[in-house]
């Protein structure tokens, strides 16, 4: 799939951490990529002390929402509103950048609480999805 793009940094956040110390998290819309079949997923940075450094998650529109699915389950309102869904004409490469915009706007309203960022479901979702950010860097290279 295409290599990742320099996306634009949508999200930083201070917050505390289980210890006490101050940690920060951000969060990066980096780009998308066309799968075979014409499936397109969404490539998320996330950084923080809390999720070991730099994992990069590239899953396809519903995964995402399932994560908003789960959020929503635990946080309840403070869960911002996800990106609506589009049955036919989803895969043109206008609304996939559309929907790229959709998603910054919802992370940038998701890092305002703390209690969601730096909390465990986030993390071990992160965690269970991704894979190191030098790691992704080094498949693509290798793919090239």
């Amino acid at each position: 799939f295409d290599t990742m793009s320099e996306g634009e940094e949508v999200v930083k956040k201070k917050g505390f951490r289980k210890d006490g110390r101050i940690g920060k998290v951000k969060i990066r819309v980096n780009d998308t990529a066309l799968m075979e079949g014409g499936v397109a997923v969404y490539i998320v940075e996330f950084k923080g002390a809390i999720f070991g450094g730099s994992r990069i998650v590239t899953e396809r529109f519903k995964v995402w929402r399932e994560l908003n699915s789960t959020l929503v389950e635990e946080f309840g309102v403070k869960v911002p509103k996800f990106p609506g869904k589009k049955m036919f004409g989803n895969r043109t490469e206008e609304y996939v950048q559309h929907r790229v915009e959709k998603f910054k706007k919802y992370f940038m309203k998701l890092v305002k609480y703390n209690e969601i960022c730096m909390g465990d479901t986030l993390k071990n979702w992160v965690l269970e999805h991704s894979k190191p950010g030098n790691e992704y860097k080094m498949n693509v290279k290798e793919s090239e």
